[in-house]
């Protein structure tokens, strides 16, 4: 009698234990000097993570992303201005813009060091936010399939486009007619057909920014050389460019001749982290643990 009943107490604190519902995402939002309010999301605990998605689209993407690491970190998903449930006022879309507003978020919640992942020009507003503060508060920076370097016409340089023509085609796509150019686009990033339901879901996603925002973003980001930022980080931190497979006869080069430090994956498409959750975040979680055990004075501070 003894034995069964300690078996239905064991029975009974396990099935409680798993009753326990997850923490639940804090989030909120933070006011920057000129009035805008940057919104993010944030869930777990450890070591700060800043999540930054791309030209239009908010921190949601990232949701494969925060589920996974927020076991391990204090995940930060944020909402650039003009995106996502941040503001979507005339002034300030830019990245020098963007990257004050991460300065504005680290303040306000109080981080010391991070690690900063980009996505896209995601990567933009980490550049942008290193350009203007410095690379003291970045302990590591994961960049997914980004060059540095907006726009080139010399065939040695990994960019983001390589003609004029292919400039003004991207430029007339995003200010002409943003629905059609983004029903184009979305399946462009990944490398296997969207469901219907995928698809409008992330048309949707990237709607919620302005047309006058995306717009100005559009062009800025086209135009944008953080090539000496990338240098630099390059040499002071551990990073880790993760760029879509078509792009590694140009990047590859590129990346040994520029950012010799920096660790390279290839995969899939624009999108992988998104296409591939489980490959990529074991990919970044490898390079975090392998950037922490390499740290001259034992884990990262």
């Amino acid at each position: 009698m003894r034995i069964r009943q300690l078996l239905f107490a064991l029975f009974l604190a396990a099935s409680l234990v798993q009753a326990v519902p997850a923490a639940p995402e804090e989030g909120g939002k933070v006011a920057t000097a000129d009035g805008a309010r940057i919104h993010y999301q944030r869930a777990g605990a450890g070591d700060a993570m800043l999540l930054i998605p791309g030209w239009s689209f908010s921190g949601e993407i990232f949701a494969r992303q925060i589920e996974f690491f927020a076991k391990s970190y204090d995940v930060i998903a944020i909402d650039p201005r003009g995106q996502g449930k941040s503001s979507k006022g005339a002034a300030g879309n830019s990245y020098r813009s963007h990257g004050a507003d991460l300065a504005a978020v680290v303040a306000e919640l109080g981080l010391g060091k991070a690690h900063w992942i980009g996505w896209s020009w995601g990567c933009y507003d980490i550049f942008s936010y290193v350009r203007q503060f410095g690379p003291a508060r970045v302990q590591t920076f994961v960049c997914l399939d980004e060059p540095p370097l907006g726009w080139s016409a010399d065939p040695q340089e990994w960019a983001g486009v390589s003609t004029l023509e292919g400039l003004a085609a991207l430029y007339r796509g995003v200010a002409d007619n943003r629905r059609a150019f983004l029903d184009g686009f979305v399946p462009w990033m990944v490398t296997r057909p969207l469901t219907d339901v995928e698809r409008e879901e992330l048309v949707e996603m990237s709607l919620q920014t302005p047309e006058h925002v995306a717009v100005a973003l559009a062009a800025d980001g086209m135009l944008a050389d953080y090539s000496t930022e990338a240098e630099m980080l390059d040499r002071l931190a551990p990073t880790f460019f993760i760029i879509r497979e078509e792009m590694e006869s140009v990047a590859a080069p590129w990346m040994a001749r520029r950012m010799p430090n920096t660790r390279t994956l290839f995969k899939g498409g624009h999108m992988m982290f998104w296409e591939f959750p489980q490959e990529i975040n074991a990919a970044i979680a490898e390079f975090l643990q392998s950037a922490r055990n390499a740290a001259p004075d034992g884990p990262l501070q």
